[in-house]
């Protein structure tokens, strides 16, 4: 039996032990495994995966369904938190939400679990209002998120509401009893009309096991309201992630997503933007550096459909070793959209021979008033810029580190929390085996 098939055996012999959920996300779910029975993984006949094969791991004798019992401890958890950030924090082991690792005390604004407000009577209304709205019918993997995700984090920021801290969103995998575990992480996120909110999130797996997270977060921004959302993507070198991001973006809202990819089996991320109104500003930055075989896949749609709307996406890569990038960016502006400015650009080092990138920026524009641009590049490290500091005394490995550190400052600044910045900062020092101290 084939892993579609175990998952779909899998959903009917546990779903009568599932959280109970309420009535329309319980319909949603039996539509879901049912789009996911219709249309399967993504084969590398789709045009959308064509560089990114999921093969290699659909063959593993994946977990279905993670242990409902793990420990962890407090210091176990060090490692991939901010300590020294002032913050909520919601940390989930194995797809349960941990309490006692967790901080999320609040006065005016529902930080919560997701499996609270799939149950519970008073988000009723919001839950049918929002959960699930912004997923392609027809898309197989995040259908089989729909059928199995049983939690993950809540948000919702009521109008006019300034968030004083950030949330840190931990997704940890133990994998105790199992070598290979699927995940299905869900993230449900509104902000009201002027909220202001700050994210980042982390997967992570503990130990030596080989995890696959298929995780889905709808994020709605209403009107005025302002969103800074950071993914941290540095797991270990046999755990793979499969992100799915919708964005709904109204009326003078503003939105910056900021993905950084440092390690991971196979990344990939789908983030898909859509400006429901005018005036609306996305800031779409993503920083990959890999090594080893590890394969990452940027898959990006901005769509603009109303107008003077502004839109401004830049993804670099360092590729080292057998590394692959991949990144399809794709902006869309409607008839209507007329005013829109949309720019586009990824720019990529390669620093072996084996190292591959495959990149393709798209436009489609059907507005007649619009500024748009977008372009790629992909080379080597200047020899020349290489040759003058070393020249100057810097040791050829510094110089090489500091030439690619200048290279991925762009994206670094649109970082606003110190201490986040910083983190960044350690890990590009550390993936390049370098001390970055002089370059702060």
């Amino acid at each position: 039996m084939d892993l579609k098939d175990r998952i779909i055996s899998s959903y009917i012999a546990q779903r009568e032990t599932q959280i109970p959920v309420n009535r329309y996300v319980h319909q949603l779910r039996c539509m879901a495994i049912d789009v996911f029975e219709k249309r399967g993984f993504p084969m590398p006949n789709d045009e959308e995966w064509k560089y990114t094969h999921l093969m290699p791991l659909l063959k593993r004798d994946y977990t279905i369904f993670a242990p409902q019992k793990t420990s962890v401890e407090r210091k176990d958890i060090q490692p991939y938190l901010l300590d020294d950030l002032d913050s909520f924090r919601l940390v989930f082991v194995d797809g349960v939400y941990s309490s006692w690792l967790s901080e999320t005390t609040h006065q005016d604004k529902d930080i919560c679990v997701l499996s609270h407000a799939l149950s519970l009577k008073k988000y009723g209304s919001v839950i049918e209002n929002y959960y699930s709205k912004l997923i392609p019918n027809q898309e197989g993997l995040s259908a089989l998120n729909t059928a199995f995700s049983q939690d993950g984090a809540y948000i919702y920021i009521p109008e006019g509401t300034l968030v004083e801290k950030p949330v840190q969103i931990l997704y940890l995998s133990t994998g105790r009893g199992a070598d290979h575990t699927l995940l299905h992480p869900r993230n449900l996120m509104i902000l009201g009309k002027g909220a202001h909110l700050q994210i980042i999130e982390r997967h992570h797996a503990l130990g030596n096991h080989s995890p696959l997270s298929n995780s889905v977060t709808e994020i709605y921004a209403n009107a005025y309201s302002h969103l800074e959302y950071f993914k941290i993507q540095n797991d270990i070198p046999q755990a793979s992630l499969i992100d799915h991001t919708f964005v709904s973006q109204d009326h003078g809202s503003q939105c910056s997503i900021g993905t950084f990819s440092f390690g991971g089996e196979l990344v990939r991320n789908n983030l898909h933007v859509y400006q429901r109104d005018q005036e609306v500003h996305s800031h779409l930055n993503g920083l990959s550096i890999l090594q080893g075989e590890s394969l990452v896949d940027h898959h990006t749609l901005m769509e603009h459909a109303h107008p003077n709307g502004q839109s401004h996406e830049i993804y670099k890569g360092i590729f080292d070793d057998k590394s692959i990038g991949v990144f399809n960016g794709k902006i869309t502006v409607r008839k209507q959209a007329q005013k829109t400015n949309a720019f586009q650009q990824s720019n990529n080092v390669l620093l072996s021979h084996e190292a591959t990138i495959n990149t393709k920026p798209q436009l489609e524009i059907f507005a007649d008033d619009v500024r748009c641009s977008h372009g790629c590049t992909v080379g080597q490290l200047n020899q020349q810029a290489l040759f003058y500091l070393r020249s100057r005394g810097i040791p050829e490995k510094q110089a090489r580190a500091q030439l690619l550190f200048a290279f991925s400052r762009e994206v670094l600044e649109h970082i606003p929390i110190p201490q986040l910045k910083n983190h960044i900062h350690e890990l590009i020092g550390k993936k390049l085996n370098v001390h970055f101290e002089f370059a702060l």
